[in-house]
Formats: structure tokens, C-alpha cells, sequence
């Protein structure tokens, strides 16, 4: 498999679960359990639109490749979101559900990576 293959596995493996729950937080259709989940972390039901709309913004900035600073702040913004999402996971006692998140922040890495190795490696 290419180094170019690879990136578009990677990145697509998380921006499309991403974009597609952020789709939903914004328009308020997101499953009970999102709302419910998010009042047992302690956070604002109103966090959830915000989450989602960052989300679909990070989205448009990473599948553009037209601007190279905003596409590393989306990368930047994704994994801050993960980070605390595993982070939040674990202090409230959930040591499974860390998982998820955890998995989607290797995705991150691993695309970044990838996206950098390609961008250095063009003449």
C-alpha cells in the first residue's frame, strides 16, 4: 500500500465518523446517549453544537488541502478534542469507553504524519 493510500485510509477513517456525528450534533438529531453522555461528563448539553460545528469546520479544512496552516490547526483541534475525551472518559470512571476515542486519536496521528511525510517529500 502507498504512503499516499495510506494517508486517505487514515484520514478518511476519522473524519468521516467525525463529520458525520458532527452533522448530527449541529442539527440537534444525534442519538439520546450523545446528550446523555455528554451531562455525565459534567458538560452543557449546548457543548455538543459547538463540538459539531468545529468538527465539520475541521473537516472542510483537512479534505481542502488548500491551506496548510488552517489544516494543522483542524488536526490540532481534533486531537484536543480526543485527548479530552479520553481524559474525560477516565476521570469519570468509564474505562472502557476511552477506547473510542483513544483509537480515533491514533487515526489522527497517524494521518498527520503521514500528511507531513507526503508534504516533504514533494519537490
Amino acid at each position: 500500500m502507498s504512503k499516499k493510500t495510506l494517508y486517505w485510509v487514515t484520514t478518511l477513517g476519522f473524519l468521516i465518523p467525525m463529520a458525520g456525528t458532527g452533522v448530527l450534533e449541529v442539527l440537534e438529531l444525534g442519538p439520546p446517549h450523545a446528550a446523555e453522555n455528554m451531562i455525565h461528563l459534567g458538560y452543557p448539553l449546548y457543548f455538543l453544537r459547538l463540538l459539531g460545528a468545529v468538527k465539520i469546520l475541521g473537516f472542510c479544512a483537512i479534505i481542502t488541502n488548500r491551506f496548510p496552516k488552517i489544516k494543522e490547526w483542524a488536526y490540532a483541534g481534533f486531537v484536543f478534542d480526543l485527548i479530552g475525551a479520553v481524559i474525560s472518559h477516565l476521570v469519570m470512571g468509564d474505562y472502557l469507553m476511552w477506547l473510542s476515542p483513544f483509537g480515533f486519536l491514533i487515526c489522527v496521528s497517524l494521518s498527520y504524519w503521514l500528511w507531513q511525510s507526503l508534504r516533504t517529500s514533494i519537490p
